[in-house]
């Protein structure tokens, strides 16, 4: 879109017809089966086919041209996405709004290492990274404090860098800081975090009764954890309710679970059968995998553990493509079949449609319509 300083809702053309100062080598877009193409000097500007006549636009301001029917939008994305600028300039200088350097794009929080800023034509809102992260600049995306330059103490961590600390209302889940960075530990089995004393004790405590289900230990021997399992000791309830897989992860944390991990079939179909019991029969959810800060080498962040070398996948097309490389985190489609319950790679700050959380205690698979 030609915005020439302001912002438009629909995209209007810059120019129509190349001209005869333009490049020779530029491709007329009505010579393509596409019918859009890239101009050939400024990686934000792009040439449509219209009424047999090519029409020059412009991206939002922000963003660069990616191709037809890639991007964010208007076949537009992120220019830290890929090298879609290599060897060519911007036609477009920022337009500024409020905490947006531009009007398109991802921006640090001008005062908080945990936060940052969406912005989408000019509208700025705030994000929060959870689960101990850190807006990396560089990555633009939560990753791991060690990471992050100049920001590497969580503010989680300040009092005491070596400490614990409480998770909001949980009796067995917990923070602790090590050289300043927070990891999230769970209590062993029947007993629970004391907010006074900062550790696990038996119970009762003032703030939690006695377990009526053992836990089990999130960093069990693989062969424990599957007998626990097949005692029915793990519960997926799928939740009908849009976030991004930061706030998933967080949701299911406060409720005592942790973001679904799925390493068998077995595991894969109690998942797609708490899917199957949502109203929303297309939706996509978020799963625990994720390669956030890890430069490729998946985990299951419910359980800190890595994807094994050989072991159980669904990936869509059977391979990890990263087409972008902040698609970090894992989703499972509730398509039809065969591509039921497939994984496939999202950005970590896009908002699916819901999220799968696994949760220690005896019982099928359901469905709840919406957090609490």
């Amino acid at each position: 879109m030609c915005l020439s300083g302001e912002s438009a809702e629909l995209p209007a053309p810059c120019a129509k017809g190349l001209a005869s100062g333009q490049r020779q080598d530029q491709e007329d877009p009505c010579k393509t089966k596409s019918k859009v193409v890239g101009d050939v000097t400024y990686c934000d500007r792009y040439w449509e086919c219209i009424n047999n006549q090519p029409e020059l636009y412009d991206c939002p301001n922000g963003l660069v041209f990616a191709g037809k029917h890639r991007g964010v939008t208007e076949g537009c994305d992120y220019p830290w996405r890929s090298n879609y600028c290599d060897g060519k300039q911007l036609a477009n200088g920022p337009i500024s709004t409020e905490h947006c350097d531009w009007l398109y794009g991802i921006f640090g929080h001008e005062t908080s290492c945990t936060r940052y800023w969406t912005c989408w034509n000019g509208t700025a809102t705030e994000q929060l990274c959870i689960g101990g992260l850190l807006y990396n600049e560089n990555a633009h995306s939560c990753d791991w404090p060690e990471n992050v330059d100049g920001c590497q103490k969580h503010p989680l961590c300040n009092e005491d860098a070596n400490g614990n600390v409480p998770l909001g209302k949980s009796c067995n889940r917990y923070w602790q800081c090590q050289g300043g960075y927070p990891r999230l530990q769970r209590c062993p089995a029947m007993l629970v975090f004391d907010r006074r004393s900062l550790r696990c004790v038996v119970p009762p405590t003032e703030d939690c009764d006695v377990p009526t289900t053992p836990l089990p230990l999130e960093y069990e021997p693989e062969q424990q954890q599957q007998q626990q399992q097949q005692q029915g000791k793990q519960v997926y309830v799928a939740f009908l309710y849009p976030l991004n897989f930061f706030e998933s992860w967080q949701e299911c944390n406060i409720d005592g679970g942790y973001l679904a991990s799925i390493e068998s079939p077995a595991e894969q179909a109690l998942v797609e059968k708490a899917m199957a019991k949502a109203r929303n029969q297309t939706a996509v959810y978020y799963a625990g995998g994720t390669a956030i800060g890890r430069d490729g080498r998946w985990m299951w962040i419910g359980l800190n553990k890595e994807f094994e070398h050989r072991g159980y996948r669904n990936f869509y097309h059977d391979e990890l493509n990263n087409i972008s490389r902040g698609q970090s985190c894992l989703t499972v489609g509730n398509w039809d079949k065969p591509n039921r319950g497939k994984w496939d790679e999202q950005e970590c700050t896009t908002k699916v449609d819901g999220y799968v959380c696994a949760f220690p205690v005896a019982g099928e698979s359901a469905f709840v319509d919406a957090r609490g």
